[in-house]
């Protein structure tokens, strides 16, 4: 695939899918990869796409499975196999239900319809298991620009609010018409019931009565209409948003510079994602009720204020009056609302740590006790001012409630009095104010949902500011091949009095044996890049470590050091998303000794693990993640004391399967079998 191809492919993606590209960022990428190996073309263009921002995943499938995910709308990039020219297609549904079908090479489109879509791939491919890619239809970082902008780290609660409305500034805008014109329509009730008094007062014809009744029922249907369609646009908002945060969580969470977040728990952030239903029902209340309280005040007020003069300076003292009882206390109110969420989160992370250490913390403990009453004690403190600024605004907006009600009914009975309004004008304008404050009364809910989901926003801010690893572009020479290191005056914290020159040969077998004291575990970071050095230089295949593509640091060198499994199938927890045969994957298995145990399982290999790891034993999980290194054709493989606990006969058979594969193999470990089975040892301070 030519460079030009590349960034070809990937914008016309962009450009169907709506996202918006760095066509520099892309272009230096991809300048980066000019020299690309035709093996590693499929490796390359994702890796691109991803830094680009567009989510793909490789994944293999038969064509009804495929045929599926489109119905369901997502987005799937299929390749052609059985012309005489490959071409790449893009397929996704569109608003009309129709399956869109894009040819990458010649840019053109067609339309098919979903039943057409099973014969169309089928008559385009004579595999079985077929190769394609899943597209992610929103950005892998949407909310990019909620992060921290300006240079003294303070980014304001409320401008993170404004930027994560502006992501679906349409579907706002839409709702925003909706709501002016089901106002408008409800300001029939008022309107015609005011002419309804004047048409009885002056005659008794039944027409304009039945003209009157149509007209309300029509534009109260209106108005009912327009509240569906808000719902609807809401909705979308909703699901957009749990989609885009789950993304955004993915990419910072498994992205972050662990170096630079050395001072953050992360696994305490992925609770976050709870914050999503906070600010999904903040979202529909705000926009379908709080919108539509809001446009009834400010048109119910301009319609008051036609009807005479002096409730205009009624609506003045109105709007003033709101003003100090909602906004002033505002900034107070959500940094108190801030400070209680962030206690709630401090109280399940303690019973977190209580669950996790039950030797420990045991119920009986009196640290673990103590500990919770001093958190409950500091969340009802903020717990208390928080509530104390919300009854301030219940007060006042009930007080308005109250006041505004009293002076309309006073002074427009006395306008009627002096002849300056009708009595039809003095019933609107009464049924007016009922409902102008009826929609006061209701605003304390809302400016409390409104704290809530500034709340919610700051705790998924601090996963969206997690430091992320700097987007590298460079590959090595021979990408592919075993890793060669070269460490150059390397020096270590353990050991800052002495440098390292080593050299480790592609494909050779090297063994690491430390003095106790001395963390020798520290190189093994530095030489998968996890972890900086004091001073020196380490270059993989004569290019500097520092300067190489993290994606491809994460894929072509693996630290085995701790079981590291989920909740998924043991073949999914070997292959971990990569496409691999399944005979590979059981002669490995067999290898290793482990095939004829894991078919004992009723599933087999298709066996579900626990997040524990069950049903597998520890030494049954270890050979698994020996298996997924195996399986996902390194380049370099570190192994930090993850060997000791075999008996010698299987740690001779493991280190015989290690090095039958081409990849250079670094062992951290004082085992006497480990050491002489190494074609190299190096000794620190031993």
């Amino acid at each position: 695939m030519k460079p030009e191809t590349l960034i070809q492919n990937i914008e016309f993606i962009a450009k169907n899918l709506a996202i918006s590209l760095d066509h520099s960022l892309l272009r230096g990428w991809v300048r980066a990869r000019e020299q690309i190996n035709s093996e590693l073309e499929v490796e390359v263009f994702i890796e691109i796409a991803n830094q680009s921002g567009i989510g793909i995943i490789q994944k293999q499938a038969e064509i009804s499975d495929i045929t599926n995910m489109i119905k369901r709308g997502v987005p799937v990039i299929f390749p052609v196999r059985n012309q005489k020219k490959p071409e790449i297609l893009l397929l996704l549904k569109d608003k009309k239900n129709l399956i869109k079908v894009l040819d990458f090479s010649e840019q053109k489109e067609q339309l098919i319809s979903q039943s057409e879509l099973g014969s169309f791939l089928k008559s385009n491919t004579s595999m079985t298991d077929n190769p394609y890619m899943i597209l992610s239809p929103e950005p892998l970082s949407p909310y990019k620009n909620l992060e921290h902008s300006n240079p003294n780290g303070r980014f304001e609660i409320i401008e993170r609010l404004i930027s994560f409305i502006k992501l679906d500034k349409r579907d706002v805008f839409a709702i925003l018409i909706y709501g002016m014109m089901s106002g408008l329509f409800n300001l029939i009730v008022p309107i015609s019931t005011a002419s309804l008094i004047n048409t009885i007062a002056m005659e008794t014809l039944v027409q304009p009565l039945v003209v009157l009744t149509l007209s309300l029922f029509i534009f109260l249907a209106l108005s009912g209409f327009m509240k569906v369609m808000q719902t609807i646009a809401t909705e979308i908002i909703q699901k957009r948003t749990m989609v885009r945060l789950s993304f955004e969580f993915l990419y910072k969470i498994a992205g972050v510079d662990r170096e630079k977040a050395k001072n953050t728990y992360i696994p305490e952030l992925s609770n976050r994602i709870f914050e999503v239903s906070s600010l999904q029902k903040g979202v529909e209340l705000l926009l379908i009720d709080g919108l539509a309280s809001i446009l009834t005040i400010i048109i119910g007020l301009m319609v008051m204020a036609f009807y005479h003069s002096v409730f205009l300076v009624f609506d003045i003292f109105i709007f003033t009056y709101l003003y100090a009882v909602v906004f002033l206390p505002l900034k107070s109110g959500y940094v108190t609302g801030i400070k209680q969420s962030k206690q709630k989160y401090r109280i399940a992370h303690w019973i977190q740590e209580i669950a996790k250490k039950p030797g420990t913390l045991s119920d009986s403990s009196k640290t673990a006790r103590e500990r919770l009453e001093d958190l409950n004690r500091d969340y009802v403190y903020y717990r208390d001012k928080y509530f104390a600024i919300l009854i301030r605004h219940l007060i006042g907006l009930h007080s308005l409630k109250a006041i505004g009600s009293a002076i309309v009914l006073g002074l427009g009975g006395f306008l009627v009095i002096q002849n300056q309004l009708t009595l039809g004008q003095l019933v609107a304008a009464e049924l007016i104010i009922m409902t102008v404050m009826g929609e006061f009364s209701k605003m304390g809910k809302y400016v409390e949902v409104s704290y809530d989901m500034l709340a919610s926003l700051d705790k998924i801010s601090h996963v969206i500011d997690l430091p992320s690893k700097d987007h590298k572009s460079n590959l090595p020479s021979n990408p592919k091949s075993p890793i060669e290191i070269n460490l150059i005056n390397l020096k270590l914290p353990e050991l800052s009095s002495q440098n390292l020159n080593f050299l480790l040969k592609a494909g050779q077998s090297y063994g690491i044996a430390s003095d106790p004291e001395i963390e020798s575990s520290t190189l093994l970071d530095i030489l998968s890049n996890r972890q900086s050095s004091v001073s020196g230089q380490v270059l993989l295949n004569q290019t500097p470590i520092q300067t190489i593509s993290q994606t491809f640091l994460e894929k072509r060198i693996c630290l085995l050091r701790k079981i590291e499994v989920f909740e998924g199938s043991i073949l999914d927890n070997i292959l971990c998303g990569n496409i691999k045969p399944m005979d590979d994957v059981i002669l490995v298995l067999k290898k290793l000794g482990l095939l004829d145990e894991v078919n004992r399982f009723t599933e087999g290999i298709h066996t579900i693990l626990k997040p524990n790891g069950k049903p597998l034993s520890t030494r049954q999980l270890k050979i698994l993640m020996i298996t997924r290194i195996l399986i996902s054709e390194p380049g370099l493989v570190l192994i930090d004391g993850f060997l000791e606990s075999f008996e010698e006969r299987e740690v001779i058979r493991i280190l015989d399967v290690l090095k039958d594969f081409p990849f250079t193999l670094v062992v951290n470990s004082n085992h006497k079998v480990i050491l002489e089975n190494m074609q190299e040892v190096w000794n620190f301070g031993v």
